[in-house]
């Protein structure tokens, strides 16, 4: 039996606890104390409860760590009653291998590439049209009605031309996606600030396509150095788009896989983007032909071969840190050779169309 005392504290409690739950709490001053232990006991247990699709995330993320296994089989255990425990518990069918998983993620970022920079380039295209319209408003009286190197007529606007140029603004722009992918790790942190910094770096190497200093236009319509402003801001336009809607696909897109959770998510979108994977790797393949055509594209090209026959004598050297170190001193090389390239060629290209 329960103490007197005892009897009368749960009598206590239990009125103070029907008053709360009435809406009218005591007013008694020695109640006070344990109505507020009562509040912040009731405050502290009050957890939300998790999302519905929690557990189904998790899971699908689990699956991505997992080790680089074929195929995992859950074998329940029957107990004495004929009863299987585990036969609620969704098990897992395929856990993709390492190798798997990377070439996965790589042509994720490949699609990811390829939408950004054929958006961004579609936007700059329209802008060189804006640029283009600004030249002829410029230029003297006694040019306009002239045909234009692009056999364009000067001061006459066409939806036609319009479309060709941010069509061609789209598959500049798919290049300077997979350009951004290959040097997203090596720009700014920062959102916008890796946005100037990527339409800059845009700008200095691949500067040189459109500002071609065989073109006469740059100095026969308008201003030469206004033309190179304009012209130049479409870089930065592009440039700075691929940045942002790259990194926007990045936190909307999930790893893709094989049906890892219940929705097939990462297999749907695998499917979704593997037509933009596949325009990726074609331009990555035309791109090296065309560079293998002219001879500053073969010297640029020779960091990439040093690299690609590191990777593959290195399978050799039982120094690991050999390995990265010379793996590491290629891939930088690969990469800041044709950017030293390309930088001349774009500050040649600038000055000629400047001093004429």
């Amino acid at each position: 039996m329960s103490a007197p005392g005892e009897q009368h504290e749960a009598a206590r409690l239990s009125r103070i606890w029907d008053d709360l739950v009435a809406g009218t709490p005591s007013k008694r001053a020695d109640d006070a104390a344990l109505l507020a232990e009562i509040l912040l006991l009731k405050q502290v247990t009050q957890v939300p409860a998790p999302p519905p699709n929690m557990k189904v995330r998790l899971w699908g993320d689990l699956m991505q760590q997992v080790p680089p296994l074929a195929t995992v089989v859950v074998m329940p255990d029957k107990t004495s009653n004929g009863h299987h425990p585990e036969r609620d518990i969704p098990a897992p069918t395929v856990v993709q291998s390492r190798n798997t998983t990377i070439l996965l993620a790589a042509s994720r970022w490949i699609a990811i590439g390829v939408i950004s920079g054929f958006a961004a380039g579609f936007v700059a295209g329209l802008w060189v049209r804006i640029a283009m319209r600004l030249a002829g408003i410029l230029t003297v009286e006694r040019n306009r009605g002239l045909l234009t190197e692009n056999d364009a007529l000067v001061g006459q606007l066409t939806i036609e031309g319009t479309v060709s140029l941010a069509i061609f603004g789209a598959m500049i722009g798919v290049a300077g996606g997979l350009v951004y992918i290959a040097t997203r790790r090596w720009l700014p942190r920062s959102g916008w600030l890796r946005a100037l910094g990527f339409g800059v770096l845009l700008l200095a190497v691949l500067g040189f396509v459109i500002m071609d200093p065989g073109n006469p236009d740059y100095r026969r319509f308008g201003p030469a150095w206004f033309n190179v402003l304009t012209f130049s801001l479409a870089y930065l336009i592009c440039g700075a788009g691929i940045s942002l809607v790259a990194d926007f696909l990045d936190r909307r897109i999930p790893p893709l896989g094989w049906r890892t959770d219940r929705r097939g998510r990462p297999f749907a979108w695998l499917v979704v983007l593997t037509p933009f994977t596949v325009i990726g790797v074609l331009a990555i393949m035309s791109a090296l032909v065309n560079l293998m055509t002219i001879p500053m594209g073969r010297i640029m090209l020779i960091p990439l071969v040093l690299l690609f026959a590191w990777r593959v004598a290195a399978r050799w050297f039982d120094d690991a840190d050999l390995r990265r170190r010379g793996s590491l001193l290629l891939r930088n090389v690969a990469l800041l050779a044709p950017a030293a390239v390309g930088f001349f060629l774009t500050v040649r290209a600038v000055f000629t169309i400047l001093t004429g």
